[in-house]
């Protein structure tokens, strides 16, 4: 810093006064004797009052101390003699935020060609810590940020993260109180969200409050207020801790620091903790607990984005459960508007659905894809809606354009339920049901890998239902007759694994297959 010359800062003949100024042990202050405002001050004093010179000078001297402490002092300086100085024993609020206990002593009324001043002494009465009591204080706040960061990746909850926190800091073993508060909007309490510590039932059926009112000037409620931390040294000494003072003696307290907890630039709660010891918090400590309730903050809005996350994913599932209700809703009433045109058909189509999941379960599918076919199957031949009952339902083999008139319905199923935006390939798997693995099904002649597994399942099952019952044409053929068929259909037209599992589940056969050319259900040419 450049600083003026020592002839500008005192008048002539003091130019002694102006070397020593800067280099005595003390921390001075050259202050109008009339006003109390500081017209200068030495080195010593802004290391001591954090305060630059600039800043100093121009000051009411009264102003170097706490609120609460300031009416005091400045009628002390005011009832000054002239021909005798004062003394009197304050503490001195740091631009940190400190609090350091001061013995404040003045000269008599000088003139030093500037008009009456005064040179005030500021000593601070507290014997400095050694080195290795300062080494063994900040090894304890580090230690107690380490376990409560630590603790921090155990919480699931916001509740839990206040708490993990608070028992984090006290189990360090230094600290005889944590405690987390929240600050209320509207009528400007402190609730208190967690505590830990030996003296944690001091925050117990405390009154806390952020207002500047009494009971909201103590540390917590000043860090909110303010958005900056408060530290109180000493209970006993800081008059503005009055009110809590005997609860706090009661429960072992001496010295706290409190910290803002800041979101979007605003103080939302308070970070305290709580030392038996008086001065137990030095500059080291501060830093390093500021920095560890901005680090909570984060922590916190993690933990409030993922359970934002985690609610807006309920709601979508809720969302889609009810969505899949409804579609279900939809499948069924479509399945109900083909049972009152042709019971028939209604009655295959549920039982299909039954065997196709039957053999779905055995081949592992998962239950969603299990719901899904079985979705399917229940309307795999809505499509004959367009055809015309006395041709479903005539006995006798087809001729070649009453099949094609049949066989228009798998198409038709495609066309009726791809109308609507299903969640899953559900027109996919219900128009399958004719096709074959070697590309001569219908309706658009897929083959192999084209093919969904739901539909190679719905596929078999169409056959062995449709052989195994009876028609409204003919007598069922049974079982037996169904799985030989399949098996013979195994690889070329229907899929070996499918097949293999469907026989599992309905029962092996050694029956003989049928006759070739009974190989299609809906030419009807299967014997009688």
């Amino acid at each position: 810093m450049i600083r003026r010359s020592t002839p500008t800062r005192f008048a002539d003949g003091m130019e002694l006064l102006g070397a020593v100024w800067d280099h005595v042990g003390e921390a001075l202050l050259l202050t109008d004797a009339e006003t109390g405002i500081i017209v200068d001050a030495n080195r010593k004093a802004e290391d001591m009052t954090g305060i630059d010179l600039h800043q100093l000078i121009g000051m009411p001297q009264a102003d170097l101390h706490p609120l609460t402490q300031r009416e005091a002092a400045a009628a002390v300086f005011a009832a000054a003699d002239e021909n005798a100085g004062f003394a009197f024993r304050r503490h001195i609020a740091r631009a940190d935020g400190v609090l350091l206990p001061v013995d404040v002593t003045s000269s008599e009324v000088l003139h030093l060609g500037r008009g009456p001043t005064v040179v005030t002494s500021l000593h601070h009465t507290l014997k400095r810590l050694s080195e290795d009591d300062e080494a063994d204080r900040l090894n304890l706040a580090l230690t107690a940020v380490y376990e409560a960061t630590k603790e921090r990746a155990r919480a699931d909850t916001l509740e839990d993260l206040d708490r993990v926190t608070c028992e984090g800091v006290v189990s360090a073993g230094g600290y005889a109180l944590c405690w987390i508060g929240w600050a209320d909007q509207e009528d400007m309490s402190v609730r208190v969200a967690a505590a830990a510590g030996a003296s944690r039932a001091y925050v117990e059926g405390l009154e806390l409050s952020w207002a500047d009112v009494p009971m909201g000037r103590g540390p917590a409620g000043t860090a909110i207020r303010r958005g900056r931390f408060q530290i109180t040294n000493d209970v006993l000494a800081d008059t503005g801790y009055g009110p809590w003072r005997d609860h706090a003696l009661q429960h072992g307290i001496r010295s706290l620091l409190s910290m803002p907890l800041m979101e979007d630039g605003r103080a939302i709660g308070a970070f305290t903790v709580g030392s038996k010891h008086p001065n137990a918090f030095t500059s080291g400590e501060i830093d390093l607990f500021q920095q560890f309730a901005a680090a909570h903050m984060t922590a916190l809005g993690g933990l409030k984005a993922k359970r934002a996350y985690a609610d807006q994913v309920a709601k979508n599932e809720a969302a889609a459960e009810r969505i899949e209700r409804a579609l279900e809703q939809a499948v069924e009433t479509l399945s109900e508007a083909l049972s009152g045109r042709d019971p028939y058909t209604a009655d295959h189509q549920r039982r299909v659905a039954d065997m196709a999941d039957r053999i779905a379960v055995r081949m592992d599918l998962a239950p969603q894809r299990r719901r899904v076919l079985r979705l399917a199957a229940m309307v795999h031949d809505i499509g004959k809606i367009q055809v015309p009952v006395e041709l479903l339902t005539r006995p006798g083999r087809l001729k070649p354009v009453e099949l094609q008139i049949i066989r228009r319905h798998a198409k038709a199923t495609l066309d009726i339920l791809g109308k609507i935006d299903w969640p899953w390939p559900l027109a996919e798997i219900a128009s399958q049901h004719h096709e074959r693995m070697d590309g001569s099904g219908y309706p658009l002649g897929l083959k192999g890998d084209q093919l969904l597994l739901e539909g190679k399942i719905l596929a078999v099952a169409d056959i062995v239902e449709s052989m195994s019952t009876d028609r409204p044409y003919r007598q069922a053929l049974g079982m037996e007759a169904a799985l030989a068929e399949i098996r013979r259909q195994a690889g070329a037209k229907l899929d070996p694994d499918v097949v293999a599992a469907a026989i599992d589940v309905f029962g092996d056969t050694s029956a003989a297959p049928l006759a070739a050319g009974a190989t299609d259900v809906e030419t009807r040419s299967y014997p009688a």
